[in-house]
């Protein structure tokens, strides 16, 4: 088997990730003697350009597997293994946004609905996503795979015969969409349509300042954080239907300006 490993590095690592990484190096080493792990860390490259040049290289040495891993996550030594051992094809450890409120980085679906020309409901038939905060939810219950439409790639595991089946380029940003919701949202087109999961067992600590967001944190730092909003709010007048409009807005809007650019 052989695998390879992407860490975008824009500047500077952290003391924290550099000693994580090696020890997740270490444990592959010792567990996977006869395989093969290449690393590829470019410096200051832009994230869909570096996730271009990497897959390409995965490719190129005929690669089983492509992983990314960015360069402020912390993730459990055996993350690989318990990635591999799901069988999917596209599969993303628990990672959270690093920042208030601290969203699951995974998308679902959702149906929306809108009126027709004859002032009648009926469901919008293009795609809808919302952040997949209710895995959290699903994680702290013992439920370990999650299917979803989408996730981020802070710590994510692609079988190479998903990027055998696309045309490059694989990521693209651009002014209102991520890399990984532009190759997820990708893959929908093939057939059969690649599997997209989020397994909640690997879960991963995105660096603050510097202590990580994560399953076990989340509960104590958005209770820290929501006093701090919730005074923001207070003093600027902001009422709780004005904010999940304005969040909502944002997060559709996004998405349909990303949809548009496939």
């Amino acid at each position: 088997m052989r695998i390879l490993v992407h860490v975008n590095t824009l500047d500077r690592v952290s003391s924290f990730i550099y000693q994580n990484h090696i020890a997740f190096a270490a444990y592959f080493a010792r567990n996977h003697p006869k395989d093969i792990m290449f690393w590829y860390s470019p410096h200051r490259q832009a994230i869909d350009t570096a996730r271009n040049l990497a897959a390409i290289d995965a490719l190129k040495l005929e690669c089983d597997y492509l992983m990314f891993i960015d360069d402020d996550v912390l993730i459990p030594p055996d993350a690989f293994d318990r990635l591999q051992a799901a069988n999917k094809d596209i599969i993303a450890g628990l990672i959270y946004l690093r920042g208030y409120p601290f969203h699951v980085m995974a998308f679902r679906e959702i149906a929306t609905k809108v009126l027709d020309e004859n002032k009648k409901e009926m469901l919008d038939p293009r795609l809808k996503l919302t952040y997949y905060d209710e895995i959290h939810d699903l994680a702290r219950e013992g439920v370990e795979l999650v299917s979803c439409e989408a996730v981020g790639f802070s710590c994510c595991l692609i079988h190479t015969d998903v990027l055998k089946a696309l045309e490059p380029p694989y990521f693209v940003t651009g002014p209102l969409n991520t890399e990984d919701i532009y190759f997820c949202l990708k893959t929908r087109n093939l057939d059969p349509r690649p599997s997209i999961f989020v397994h909640t067992g690997v879960r991963g600590g995105h660096l603050l300042n510097p202590e990580p967001i994560e399953f076990d944190t989340k509960l104590l730092l958005t209770n820290f954080y929501d006093n701090l909003a919730n005074k923001f709010k207070d003093e600027m007048n902001i009422k709780p239907e004005d904010e999940v409009n304005n969040q909502n807005n944002r997060n559709l809007e996004y998405i349909e300006r990303n949809l548009k650019r496939l």
